[in-house]
């Protein structure tokens, strides 16, 4: 997970908050429900704040009392999907099964497989939420979450529901925030996948990497190179110049399609690998004319997968 994981927390306490229907409107839906189950819930209402483990018996009560009423499964799934969220889930999908409509479940299923790192689960979560509850904040917030801190980054798809939050009620001041700190469409494998990368792109998308602080779109910029950077690369192609990781790369154009020679020299120059580092030779078709330095290099990035 990258530098955006650190608001995973923040994220599930704003899931949780944000409950379509309140407890005690919950109960108002309940027919035929035995009252010493409603005592039980109201129970579990009172203490879970206070005594969880109280406020999980007190739900456990309730759900065997009225196994089909939702709102203590509801109440038992979201305290277990805090602290054991395995056990959670179960229980979460069945009171799916009991209020369909509840969105909220779906939410709660989704910051739990979120910070499991089950992020396919979890975007399949937060997608149910909005099919229920079409236009839901907490919804999107999640899936933005999702595509921006995934192991398959789409930068493109997170932007699209963050600018959808910046006005959002208690959620538009962090999407905002997370809106400013994303890396640029440039460096999603998800736009333009058959598309050559440039030299700009190519130092974005490994500076994106949490290698360095958070760079800013700005105006086009010399770079300290003597050749224009696009805007949304600009801040990452500055950081690269001015911290000395382009010295002795040669770059035509930022533009212009990198061969994967520059990637990888770049990337050794990132991690401060050498070519002594890992003397592994590989077997590479289009090397010739490449000096034995470079070739060693090369060797000791692929030896390390950071190139493949």
């Amino acid at each position: 997970m990258n530098s955006f994981g650190k608001m995973v927390g923040m994220a599930f306490a704003l899931a949780i908050a944000y409950p379509t229907l309140g407890p005690m409107a919950r109960i108002a839906y309940a027919t035929a429900i035995p009252q010493q189950a409603v005592s039980f819930y109201k129970l579990g209402l009172k203490e879970k704040h206070i005594h969880p483990q109280t406020a999980l018996a007190a739900f456990k009560k309730a759900n065997t009392l009225a196994p089909n009423w939702e709102p203590p499964l509801y109440e038992e799934g979201a305290l277990l999907a805090i602290h054991n969220f395995p056990q959670a889930i179960p229980i979460l999908k069945k009171a799916a099964q009991v209020a369909p409509q509840d969105d909220t479940v779906w939410n709660i299923l989704g910051w739990g497989y979120y910070q499991s790192g089950q992020f396919a689960l979890a975007q399949s979560a937060f997608k149910k939420q909005l099919s229920i509850a079409p236009g839901s904040d907490p919804a999107k917030w999640g899936l933005a979450n999702c595509f921006a801190n995934s192991s398959v980054r789409q930068f493109a798809s997170a932007r699209k529901y963050l600018l959808q939050l910046t006005t959002a009620p208690g959620i538009g001041p962090h999407a905002r925030a997370m809106l400013a700190q994303l890396p640029p469409n440039a460096v999603d494998p998800s736009v333009n996948p058959n598309a050559p990368v440039s030299y700009e792109d190519a130092i974005a998308m490994a500076l994106s990497y949490r290698i360095a602080p958070h760079f800013p779109q700005g105006s086009p910029t010399l770079a300290q190179t003597g050749k224009p950077a696009s805007a949304d690369t600009a801040g990452y192609v500055d950081w690269a110049a001015q911290n000395g990781e382009l010295k002795g790369l040669t770059i035509p154009s930022f533009q212009s399609p990198a061969p994967r020679l520059f990637l990888a020299l770049l990337l050794a120059h990132l991690y401060q690998i050498n070519r002594y580092d890992y003397v592994r030779p590989f077997s590479l078709f289009d090397m010739s004319g490449v000096s034995i330095n470079d070739t060693m290099t090369v060797n000791s990035i692929l030896a390390t997968r950071l190139l493949t």
